[in-house]
């Protein structure tokens, strides 16, 4: 299921969230909602963003409460240093509410 499916009061109240093995090469930016976060798993992922001496902290399996320090500190790495977009790939979601209206219209429209 997308994360933008879960409910927002769930969201922020996950304690354990594992993305490792998908391929990411970023960390979804919307983690920072996550305030009971207590597990966080991204390894054996191509990440370019944050950059590896962000997400690269070995320390932070050395304990429970050095995870919690280590998200603590990704979390703010990535309110201050937003995600660069990518000039290639439009967002769905920096679409103006004419222009997705524009595009339903063509899109639907059957030729005679």
């Amino acid at each position: 299921m997308p994360i933008e499916n879960v409910p927002v009061n769930l969201r922020t109240q996950f304690k354990v969230f594992c993305l490792s093995r998908n391929r990411l090469t970023s960390i979804p930016s919307y983690i920072v909602q996550f305030h009971c976060l207590e597990v966080f798993q991204v390894d054996r992922n191509p990440i370019e963003w944050p950059p590896s001496s962000v997400v690269d902290a070995e320390e932070k399996n050395a304990s429970v409460q050095a995870m919690k320090d280590w998200i603590h500190s990704l979390k703010e790495w990535i309110e201050i240093h937003p995600e660069p977009k990518s000039l290639d790939e439009p967002s769905y979601f920096d679409l103006n509410r004419q222009e997705y209206v524009s595009f339903l219209a063509q899109e639907t429209r059957l030729d005679p």
